[in-house]
C-alpha cells in the first residue's frame, strides 16, 4: 500500500475539520423538549408491548450476543461462576480448533476443485 500524497493527506486533514465543525454545531443546538418527551413515550410504549409479547425475551447486551441457547448463572465472583466461565471458554475453544480444520478442508477441497475444472 503505497504512502497517502501530500494533497490526499490535505484532503483527509480538511475533511477532519470540516467534520469537527459540523460536530460543534451539532452539539451546539439545544434539546428540543417536546420531541424527546415524543421520543420517551414511544420507548415507554414499546417496552410496555415487548414485555407483554415477550416476556422471556433477553434484554441485555450480553444476553443477545450470546443467544438464547448460553446461559451464565452466577453469584458475583463465586469458584461455580469460574467454573462456568473457563468450562464456557474451552467449549469456545472446541469450537475455534473445529472452524480451523473445517476451513483447512474447504481449502483443500476448493484448490482440488479448481485443479479438475483446468
Amino acid at each position: 500500500m503505497a504512502a497517502p500524497t501530500a494533497e490526499a493527506y490535505a484532503a483527509l486533514l480538511a475533511d477532519n475539520a470540516s467534520l469537527r465543525a459540523r460536530l460543534r454545531e451539532h452539539d451546539a443546538k439545544p434539546i428540543d423538549a417536546a420531541r424527546l418527551q415524543k421520543v420517551e413515550a414511544e420507548a415507554a410504549s414499546i417496552e410496555k408491548v415487548r414485555a407483554a409479547a415477550a416476556p422471556d425475551a433477553p434484554t441485555s447486551d450480553a444476553a443477545i450476543a450470546l443467544g438464547e441457547n448460553v446461559s451464565l448463572e452466577y453469584v458475583r465472583d463465586s469458584p461455580m461462576f469460574r467454573r462456568q466461565a473457563e468450562a464456557f471458554e474451552a467449549s469456545l475453544g472446541g469450537l475455534e480448533q473445529f472452524l480451523a480444520e473445517a476451513a483447512t478442508r474447504l481449502r483443500s477441497w476448493t484448490a482440488a476443485q479448481r485443479l479438475a475444472d483446468d
